[in-house]
């Protein structure tokens, strides 16, 4: 074995050594309480129910009161899943070249 084919198989040793070192050096975060918002009601999007028993948004005056739960966000409290990706069909109608853009 040349020299420097040694030196390569050293360093690549070297690397692996150190990368499985920094993995177990992983910081421990069970210690740190949970990320609470202090966003006004508005903004945090919360939902109230009326005297109806309709589910309303809380927003600003003039906003549009829809409930919107059903759909995801990026809240981390929202657990939801993705959503799997699909393909759609060209609307028709649409033309030009692609390789112009």
């Amino acid at each position: 074995m040349t020299s420097g084919t040694a030196l390569k198989w050293l360093a690549a040793l070297v690397l692996v050594v150190g990368c499985a070192t920094a993995a177990s050096d992983a910081p421990d975060y069970s210690s740190i309480p949970a990320w609470t918002t202090r966003a006004i009601p508005e903004a945090r999007g919360d939902v109230r129910t009326v005297a109806s028993g309709k589910r309303e948004a809380v927003r600003y005056p003039g906003w549009t009161k829809t409930d919107f739960q059903k759909f995801r966000t990026y809240a981390y409290a929202d657990t939801r899943g993705d959503l799997p990706v699909q393909r759609a069909p060209m609307p028709s109608g649409v033309t030009g070249d692609a390789r112009r853009g």
